[in-house]
């Protein structure tokens, strides 16, 4: 059996790998047939010399490959992907792809769905019998259900307040939110987990930072603008991390906009829109273009070395 587990939601991922090889430890009685392989070292002689070994006391053996198509080699990724029939029958391979691979690449292509993309976790099979399954990120509300999954986990409660704060807190990131979600449940022991004690305990994600400098740009107070972007920088935060987030309460609040105009549902938390909907009157959609086209202008300049990353943060709260 191939398997094929990729895309940015690495938490997911990890969490996936380790439930797998649990399972085959318990079912296997030990680990003596598993094996963990870089992909982007790897040999075609190498993959098939564990991939045709037979298991050692054991009727199967377990093979994870991380990152082959970071392989440099395209001709080792070409003769590997040919071999795939040639896998022991007792064999399972699992090649993991942690983040967007190249889906332009015909390996990519022999172990993905053609459907790709339809849904943000998805499984499917490739031509070549090969099961994929994409973890993409979590959007706000399934973010909440997985903090209330994983309080439940920890066989104890959280108040949905405290779950949407949480969620806020995180902007997405389940490794964020497994360690505060741990800690808060030590903390509360055998009470729910309430809104209070998530603002007491959890570390206060940048995203709460960056929404008060958009306040500030909205009533269009440079000065305190300013003042709020010198306290994001000196949270040694990667300059083009806190430009995404700017760019990620900008894109909610057009989330807001549009759905208010075209009378559906944002695809936001309550807690979410209730703390951004009062913005969505306050920029047009023109300005929202000009704002998207300003940050776009100033992630190239960065990327490019055009402008030093700092600078360019206040160069797009100067030309706001």
């Amino acid at each position: 059996m191939i398997l094929f587990f990729y895309g940015p939601n690495t938490f997911l991922i990890h969490r996936k790998i380790c439930e797998l090889k649990q399972k085959y430890v318990g079912a296997s009685g030990s680990d003596l047939n598993l094996l963990n392989l870089e992909g982007a070292e790897i040999t075609l002689d190498q993959f098939l010399s564990q991939a045709q070994a037979m298991p050692l006391l054991a009727t199967s053996r377990l093979i994870v490959i991380e990152g082959i198509l970071k392989n440099k080699s395209k001709e080792t990724l070409e003769k590997i992907k040919e071999n795939l029939g040639k896998i022991s029958s007792s064999t399972n391979v699992v090649f993991v792809e942690y983040g967007e691979p190249d889906k332009r690449t015909s390996f990519f292509k022999a172990l993905a769905n053609p459907s790709y993309g339809a849904r943000p976790v998805r499984e499917g099979s490739s031509p070549n019998g090969v099961k994929s399954q994409y973890f993409g990120m979590l959007d706000s509300r399934a973010t909440v259900k997985f903090i209330c999954d994983e309080v439940l986990s920890h066989n104890a409660a959280i108040s949905p307040a405290a779950a949407e704060i949480l969620s806020e807190y995180s902007l997405g990131n389940l490794w964020f939110l497994s360690s505060e979600i741990g800690k808060l449940v030590n903390f509360v022991q055998n009470r729910p987990i309430s809104a209070q004690d998530v603002e007491l305990l959890s570390t206060r994600n940048i995203s709460s930072n960056t929404f008060a400098l958009v306040d500030f740009l909205a009533k269009r107070d440079t000065p305190r603008a300013l003042r709020e972007l010198e306290k994001l920088i000196t949270t040694s935060e990667p300059p083009l991390k806190i430009l995404s987030l700017i760019n990620y309460q900008f894109r909610s609040i057009a989330q807001i906009k549009d759905a208010r105009e075209f009378n559906t549902k944002a695809p936001l938390s309550p807690y979410q829109f209730s703390k951004l909907n009062a913005y969505s009157d306050k920029f047009s959609w023109r300005d929202l273009s000009q704002i998207y086209g300003l940050m776009m202008a100033i992630d190239e300049k960065i990327k490019t070395g055009k402008i030093e990353p700092v600078e360019g943060l206040k160069e797009l709260v100067l030309n706001f």
